[in-house]
């Protein structure tokens, strides 16, 4: 059992503190009361040592900003500032030459996220057709709720049937496209069977290859009961229909820009923060749509109502085929990682620093759902623990500069990683209550205590 530390409960630290009556404390001052609380609310070693690092960030941020003069200021007449100050200990980024008490720390953090994995699973499979999952309300959010069940069974028949008689097509190789709805549709199909074989070299992996296959195989029938309900206007988005090569490119093209992946593998934190913020936006597609849609009508006259309702119903379908393609490639990553971590922990992956980090951030590098709740779980979401599974073995010293630069950063991306898992579509639970009391948490889920 680790030994606790000599940090004063938080009445004692206030008052010792107050600074004189005249004296308010401000919000970095503020920030060290939360964690000298949290601190003794802790019920384990891991906890307090994580709080322990959270108080020492809180605390070096308020002394920095006062400068040397901290010691001799009037909230540290009674020296309980530079009692706590010496009773910390120094932030380091785990590594084989720091101290024990440090690496045993840093162990625990790495054991606790392959613990988490490995009594986690996934709320949903695969199912057996593309639709029941569409009728989801975490599926269609705002791309194709308008779409879902808005078409007759005799419709969506006969679109299907139109669709398989004009052949399904590339409309990038077909500069006349049939000007009919089963034309229009299987143009449609076509584009979206091409975005997704290029995702596929984009995601490149045993993931991306069965998403994209299963996906593919539903096409015909989501296309059918997403457009079956337009089907009297549909022959008319021929025009817009010669615009989704350009629509699919940006689709594709959105993902190849981002580079994310180098970053996260890069192991210098500032780096492994900005690309896992940069990672939640990509995967949320923002901005995405508004450049579907515009590129759909380039060339196209927007005074005839029913030509927009064609592209819109069509770009929110690409979007979708998008989301689908991020969700069932997370779907089969998280399940594969899921039976590897109970392997991993089984072999003590976490007493060997060097190959978990190197298993970890090639885990997270392309499946933001995991290291956004490692993000926002309380047992896994520190400073300290996100810097000792990410951060290089060269990295011994963070700088203050570093550290206080890198916390903040780190605050800003923890907040989109909280926003990221609670509208996701991936949900996990554990068979574990106390880790899922911080599934729970991470999703904003308000715990009901029973009296």
């Amino acid at each position: 059992m680790a030994t606790k530390l000599d940090i004063p409960t938080l009445s004692k630290w206030q008052s010792a503190t107050s600074g004189g009556m005249l004296s308010k404390r401000g919000p970095m001052m503020k920030e060290v009361d939360k964690h000298i609380a949290k601190y003794h609310k802790a019920t384990s070693d891991y906890g307090r040592n994580w709080e322990a690092g959270e108080l020492r960030i809180a605390l070096d941020a308020w002394q920095k900003k006062k400068g040397p003069k901290w010691a001799s200021l009037a909230r540290n007449s009674t020296q309980a500032v530079s009692k706590l100050h010496d009773a910390l200990p120094a932030i380091k980024v785990p590594t084989e030459g720091t101290s024990a008490a440090v690496q045993d720390t840093a162990e625990n953090l790495r054991k606790g996220t392959l613990y988490f994995l490995a009594t986690s699973s996934t709320n949903s499979g695969i199912p057996n057709n593309i639709m029941e999952w569409a009728s989801s309300a975490h599926a269609t959010g705002q791309d194709i709720a308008g779409l879902v069940g808005k078409a007759s069974p005799a419709s969506v028949s006969s679109l299907c049937q139109s669709i398989k008689a004009n052949g399904i097509y590339n409309p990038e190789k077909v500069p006349d496209p049939p000007a009919t709805p089963g034309g229009v549709a299987a143009g449609v199909i076509g584009t979206l069977q091409s975005l997704l074989g290029k995702l596929g070299v984009q995601f490149p992996g045993e993931a991306a290859a069965k998403a994209v296959e299963w996906i593919q195989s539903q096409l015909t029938t989501l296309v059918s009961e997403l457009l079956g309900g337009l089907t009297n206007h549909l022959a008319l988005g021929v025009s817009v229909v010669r615009n989704l090569g350009k629509a699919a490119k940006a689709g594709y093209e959105y993902f190849k820009a981002k580079k994310l992946e180098s970053g996260i593998l890069s192991g210098q934190p500032s780096l492994v923060i900005t690309s896992v913020g940069d990672q939640i936006m990509a995967y949320g597609l923002k901005g995405l749509k508004d450049v579907l849609m515009s590129l759909l009508m380039a060339g196209v006259s927007a005074a005839n109502p029913a030509i927009g309702a064609v592209a819109n119903a069509i770009r929110n379908i690409m979007s979708f085929v998008i989301r689908a393609f991020l969700h069932f490639l997370e779907l089969y990553k998280i399940r594969k990682l899921i039976t590897e971590a109970k392997k991993l922990l089984a072999n003590n992956l976490h007493k060997k620093p060097k190959e978990y980090t190197k298993w970890y951030t090639d885990a997270i590098r392309d499946l933001p759902v995991l290291s956004c709740y490692c993000l926002a779980m309380p047992t896994t979401g520190s400073y300290f623990g996100f810097m000792s599974q990410v951060s290089n073995k060269d990295e011994s010293q963070l700088t203050q500069k570093q550290l206080k630069a890198n916390h903040d950063l780190f605050e800003g991306v923890k907040v989109k990683a909280k926003e990221f898992v609670k509208a996701h579509s991936v949900k996990l639970s554990s068979c574990d209550p106390v880790i899922q009391l911080g599934i729970d948490g991470a999703r904003g889920v308000t715990l009901k205590i029973k009296k």
